[in-house]
């Protein structure tokens, strides 16, 4: 079953790619435990992502409010968005236990 990502709505593209990215960024963390630069450029990440994320899901809001017809659609592209926090959650835990405990995990 082959899938097309760019006929996927668009919050649902930008969360894959917020996903992807996050994750990335988390296992360059854990590679080059070393560069404070990675933690930085983390950090200017999620501050941009929370951003965007959160203009798109006020506009699904808004579509959920406005277009009646297609409410099932957007609970679902909202759901997908909305997923991403609790994965940020536990990359930051991670990271700062990471950091403050000297483990190697």
């Amino acid at each position: 079953m082959e899938t097309d990502f760019l006929k996927w709505p668009l919050s649902t593209q930008m969360a894959i790619i917020s996903f992807a990215i996050g994750t990335f960024l988390f296992g360059l963390f854990f590679a080059f435990k070393n560069l404070d630069e990675i933690v930085i450029i983390g950090f200017f990440y999620v501050i941009s992502a929370i951003t965007v994320n959160g203009i798109m899901f006020l506009k699904l809001i808004y579509d959920w409010i406005k277009l009646k017809n297609n409410r099932d659609s957007i609970q679902k592209q909202v759901i997908i968005l909305l997923t991403n926090i609790p994965i940020a959650i536990t990359y930051l835990y991670i990271i700062i236990y990471s950091i403050t405990s000297n483990s190697p995990f």
